[in-house]
């Protein structure tokens, strides 16, 4: 009766067991056990994958690039000719090739060239449980054309070289952004990290959005702006003179002597962090 017993509670945990697993989608994991031929996905081992794309943007003045990546960096360049570059170095395991893929495509209409390449997520909105894998992405485009960037990353830095164009979209999670690119309008929004932005231009607006994390924007001397800064932990520096609204510790709204509307708009918000502007 004891062994009949132990025999049935057995089963029964057998079968809870199993019921859990077909809950999380485990069925599929029990066949591949029980299957002679099962096909078994290595786990254990990393190893690396490079995918190169090249392309040209002769003939086009304008380029909308679009840069998304998951777990790794992203890094513009400027090259010069007509010519662009794109390199995506993978590094995972082979389970973790099954959830990331890299997902690339250009278009030509109406004078502007349309760069895309995303890392996408099969598992979006599920546990990132294949944390080894990573991305490197670097891009290297013409320096003479006029662009629009649109560069986002989760779980990497930014880093965008001295290009110029109309629009600037940077977004970071978990890494720093560090941009050099002149845009009449850029924004920058992070979360654990620095925002570190360099503009060439007299005009235009430059919004930073960050928390836990400093911002640092670099204008050219002699440059004339407005500028609306907030922040809740640190401090707000700025090296030039400042005919002043409201300034606290917290707030700054202000503008340069003499400044007359055309010139830089500075929007700039931190929490846990400090703000400085200042002369390249």
């Amino acid at each position: 009766m004891k062994t009949d017993k132990f025999l049935l509670l057995a089963v029964g945990a057998l079968l809870i067991i199993i019921l859990i697993l077909m809950a999380m989608g485990g069925a599929a994991f029990l066949c591949l056990a029980l299957s002679h031929n099962s096909i078994i996905v290595d786990n254990t081992k990393a190893v690396s994958r490079d995918q190169i794309y090249n392309g040209s943007v002769a003939g086009f003045d304008q380029v909308d690039l679009t840069v998304h990546n998951i777990n790794g960096n992203v890094q513009v360049n400027e090259g010069s000719g007509d010519s662009y570059a794109i390199e995506v170095h993978e590094k995972g395991t082979e389970l973790s090739f099954q959830r990331y893929y890299v997902e690339f495509s250009e278009s030509g209409t109406s004078g502007t060239k349309s760069i895309d390449l995303n890392v996408r997520d099969n598992l979006t909105g599920q546990p990132g449980s294949n944390t080894r894998y990573t991305a490197d992405i670097i891009v290297t485009v013409p320096k003479n054309k006029t662009y629009d960037v649109d560069l986002a990353v989760v779980n990497g830095n930014i880093d965008a070289g001295a290009l110029s164009g109309d629009k600037a979209t940077m977004a970071n999670v978990n890494g720093g952004i560090n941009s050099q690119f002149n845009a009449d309008s850029a924004t920058f929004t992070n979360v654990n990290g620095e925002i570190s932005a360099t503009t060439s231009k007299n005009t235009g607006r430059i919004t930073a959005n960050n928390v836990n994390g400093n911002i640092e924007i670099s204008v050219p001397s002699g440059a004339g702006f407005s500028i609306n800064a907030h922040l809740v932990n640190g401090d707000i520096r700025t090296q030039m003179t400042l005919d002043t609204t409201e300034k606290s510790r917290f707030n700054v709204v202000g503008s340069t002597p003499g400044y007359n509307g055309g010139g830089l708009s500075l929007e700039l918000a931190t929490v846990n962090g400090g703000i400085t502007v200042k002369n390249t």
